[in-house]
């Protein structure tokens, strides 16, 4: 059974999908955590995949980041753009979800994608969230395991699209802007067409509707600039490793990371590996793309689903 809602959570505006079991209540609650942008239309079908790869007995529930929900903007919120909400607020929101919306007493997995696997490292380092099994202390709310695809924890400045996209950012910002505001000239029939066309893979596979529908949402003026400034506070901020909680909880996380990928390069796999040799962290070996959504968000739930269902059906530590 699949829900939407529209929530405020530490007074930011949130998406929240829900898909679970009909006739049972859920044995476990898969949270995944998309990256940014994080407009819901761009990762139901992700979910919707996970649900059907993990057998439909576990609930798979997802947030944006806060005041990334896909609500109406007013001409007064369009011309007179709001803050974003930092990184900090972003943290504190993932946190009061957690309290306030997960139950007690029921296993929990939280998947994390780009940069909100560094959210999830900050999370579990402020101790927002308890690491553990249910039975190590009845009826809390304790996560049993984390998950990191794609994961954005270090150093963006100096890969190889953080050096690109911050230069673009600082300058180019505004320019960004006024095409998109441009773009509210022309009704959303005519954006579909063209926007589906130019996203259309090179092997002639087009983006699903949803997701087409993600990127008009996202390509509005008040949501592409809440994404952008976002971007550049990561590409500022992301810096150093949090390797001293990664060691001290590898036993409970899973690092998963793309073989081509401008934001977290495979030599950040490498690096990890020898600072953390017993790390579960493995290497793509199916070529999926940083934004695995736009075309392949059916492959990325059979990998996941498959690392999730045990150690035995986990990928090959690939070199």
């Amino acid at each position: 059974m699949e829900k939407f809602r529209q929530i405020s959570v530490d007074g930011l505006h949130t998406d929240w999908l829900t898909i679970e079991p009909v006739d049972r209540q859920p044995e476990e609650i898969v949270l995944f955590l998309p990256g940014n942008p994080s407009l819901m239309n761009f990762y139901k079908q992700f979910c919707r995949e996970l649900f059907r790869e993990l057998g439909g007995t576990k609930a798979v529930w997802s947030i944006t980041m806060g005041d990334q929900a896909a609500t109406g903007h007013s001409f007064k919120e369009t011309v007179s753009l709001a803050p974003t909400p930092s990184l900090e607020k972003q943290l504190k929101h993932k946190a009061k979800f957690i309290d306030q919306y997960i139950p007690d007493g029921i296993k929990v997995s939280i998947i994390a994608y780009s940069i909100s696997c560094y959210l999830l490292l900050a999370l579990v380092k402020k101790k927002d969230v308890s690491i553990g099994n249910l039975e190590d202390s009845a009826g809390a709310k304790l996560i049993d395991s984390l998950y990191f695809i794609f994961p954005v924890i270090e150093r963006m400045r100096d890969t190889p699209l953080g050096r690109i996209i911050l230069p673009a950012l600082w300058y180019f910002t505004w320019l960004i802007l006024a095409a998109a505001f441009i773009a509210l000239l022309f009704p959303n029939k005519i954006k579909f067409p063209i926007i589906k066309r130019i996203l259309t893979s090179s092997t002639g596979t087009p983006p699903q509707d949803q997701f087409v529908t993600g990127v008009i949402e996202m390509i509005h003026p008040v949501m592409l600039k809440r994404v952008l400034n976002t971007l550049q506070e990561e590409i500022e901020n992301v810096k150093e490793l949090d390797i001293a909680t990664i060691e001290h909880n590898r036993q409970k996380m899973v690092f998963y990371y793309g073989s081509y990928d401008g934001f977290c390069p495979k030599k950040y796999l490498f690096e990890l590996r020898e600072r953390v040799p017993d790390v579960n962290a493995y290497l793509c070996k199916d070529s999926l793309h940083h934004v695995y959504v736009t075309h392949t968000s059916g492959q990325m739930a059979h990998i996941m689903g498959n690392i999730m269902e045990g150690s035995e059906k986990k990928p090959q530590r690939t070199m």
